[in-house]
């Protein structure tokens, strides 16, 4: 095992009573089972920490998000793929075991890696006969689809394509979410949830999470859905039923709602 000290800016008082930063403060230890890469990020209780040393983490501080929510409102994340990655994970964490980077093999011999995959973690008795499914999630900057460029957006469907029919470490094959949602046509949009790929995108209006494969899977305020908890996830090869699975709408969160999740927007 590999121990590293977590570290962190810790503000204090000085003598008079103003406020100082102590820099690189060590406020706890993890251990690893194996060494990891100095620059390497993980998750761990609640917070990021990035590998700098070989014996040594250092606490990310979170600088993007202002304390004034009214001014969080207008701040978007949606073209710094770390920023989004960090946002979306940190969100998710209530709710699922995370795995960052998990390499795979695929059928072709070729090594792959994921960006995450994620398990249920609490409230693992609502999801049914899919308590033990996992997902796997690849982030792109929105930037590639703001461009316009077709190729970018249509090689990252392909990517995602592939990693659908690798194995990974522990896991096996898993559906693979899109985040953020790109806007497709109808066909495109059949032929991904068709082919196990679905999205993992934020609803400004509800201000939440959504995870959907062709229906709403589990949503960040009302967890999974009745098709998240019955849908056989597994991946299909062959022939297809022709039979549409007609959307349901998410219910609707009420305004009064004494949930208030943190106003991270994405």
């Amino acid at each position: 095992m590999k121990r590293y000290s977590l570290l962190a800016d810790v503000a204090t008082l000085d003598a008079s009573g103003d406020m100082v930063i102590a820099s690189n403060q060590r406020i706890g230890w993890l251990e690893f089972p194996v060494p990891l890469s100095q620059g390497s990020e993980f998750f761990h209780q609640d917070a990021w920490y990035t590998v700098i040393s070989d014996h040594a983490c250092k606490k990310v501080e979170d600088d993007f998000f202002d304390p004034e929510p009214e001014k969080r409102k207008s701040t978007l994340h949606l073209y710094d793929e770390k920023t989004l990655k960090r946002q979306v994970l940190q969100r998710l964490e209530h709710d699922f075991h995370i795995e960052m980077e998990v390499w795979g093999l695929h059928p072709g011999g070729h090594k792959v890696r994921i960006d995450a995959i994620i398990t249920p973690k609490r409230r693992t008795k609502e999801w049914g006969k899919n308590s033990s499914s996992s997902f796997g999630i690849e982030f792109k900057s929105s930037l590639t689809e703001s461009k316009g460029s077709r190729r970018g957006t249509t090689a990252y469907y392909a990517q995602c394509y592939d990693y659908t029919f690798a194995s990974f470490s522990g896991y096996g094959r898993v559906p693979v979410l899109i985040c953020p949602k790109f806007q497709v046509g109808s066909e495109m949009a059949s032929f991904l949830a068709q082919s196990n790929i679905g999205t993992l995108d934020y609803d400004k209006k509800q201000q939440q999470l959504i995870m959907e494969l062709q229906q709403t899977v589990w949503s960040e305020r009302l967890g999974p859905t009745r098709f998240g908890k019955t849908k056989n996830f597994a991946k299909r090869t062959g022939v297809r039923s022709t039979k549409i699975d007609r959307p349901s709408p998410l219910p609707k969160v009420a305004q009064d709602s004494e949930y208030r999740p943190d106003e991270l927007l994405i």
